[in-house]
């Protein structure tokens, strides 16, 4: 599993971004502000949980690799 931090990171990043584009979509959705809101809202805190995933996946990889040397 080498890629796995990378991987994580950059999935995360897509969930953030696709969160923000859900909020910044409430202003030209008038009827469906509430769901657009919420599912903003949504999307970046699972993108930012995974981005979490990633970097503590980095940190323990680099911890190993360190342990080798």
């Amino acid at each position: 599993m080498i890629l796995t931090d990378k991987f994580l990171i950059g999935i995360g990043s897509c969930l953030v971004a696709l969160g923000v584009a859900f909020l910044l979509a409430t202003p030209y959705m008038l009827d469906t502000r509430d769901p657009f809101v919420l599912g903003g809202f949504f999307w970046s805190i699972i993108g930012g949980t995974t981005i979490g995933f990633g970097w503590h996946a980095r940190d323990k990889k680099t911890k190993q690799l360190d342990a080798m040397r």
